[in-house]
């Protein structure tokens, strides 16, 4: 697998917008919940392993069926786990907008299948974002925008960050914000 994802600003930012009670899909290692603005924290990963060393309340089980209620959670996070899946996003989308209550958020993170860098990375025959251990699938911008606002990042080029905003599809990460409506 991919292992714990880069802690970035930006990534920072997102996180601390997250509050309330939060499902953190395919949580790995945890790394982003201390930045979450709250405690109501329930860990979800398929592997029961991942969820072994993480405090709290674990859920070992599979992401396109939430043994949940409908309108649980204020948030669902799934950062760097959907580029591991092979189903197409909009199977797990549909699950998770019926777990999190009206007016909640779903943030996605994952590496952009478009960005320019990744098409230089191939070009020069270096470890590119389909090359990673676990990759199934991956996403571009426009296939995100579907669902909801998308924000570009270039972790290794942080002053790039306000271009980022207007053109997500350059961004080398994605993160989806998707707010709820039903």
């Amino acid at each position: 697998m991919l292992g714990p994802s880069k802690i970035t600003f930006f990534r920072i930012e997102f996180a601390q917008k997250v509050s309330g009670c939060v499902l953190d899909c395919g949580s790995g290692t945890g790394e982003y919940h201390k930045y979450f603005n709250t405690g109501d924290i329930i860990s979800l990963d398929l592997t029961f392993s991942q969820l072994c060393n993480l405090p709290g309340k674990k859920v070992c089980a599979n992401a396109v069926s939430l043994p949940f209620q409908d309108n649980v959670f204020d948030v669902l996070w799934a950062c760097a786990f959907i580029q591991c899946i092979p189903q197409d996003i909009s199977v797990y989308i549909s699950e998770w907008k019926r777990v999190v209550k009206p007016g909640g958020k779903i943030y996605i993170l994952t590496p952009n299948r478009e960005s320019p860098f990744d098409f230089l990375f191939r070009f020069l025959h270096l470890k590119n974002w389909a090359s990673y251990e676990g990759t199934q699938r991956l996403y571009s911008a426009s296939d995100l925008a579907k669902y909801g606002k998308v924000y570009g990042e270039i972790w290794f080029l942080p002053w790039l960050r306000r271009l980022l905003r207007s053109f997500p599809s350059l961004g080398h990460t994605l993160m989806a914000e998707i707010e709820v409506k039903k």
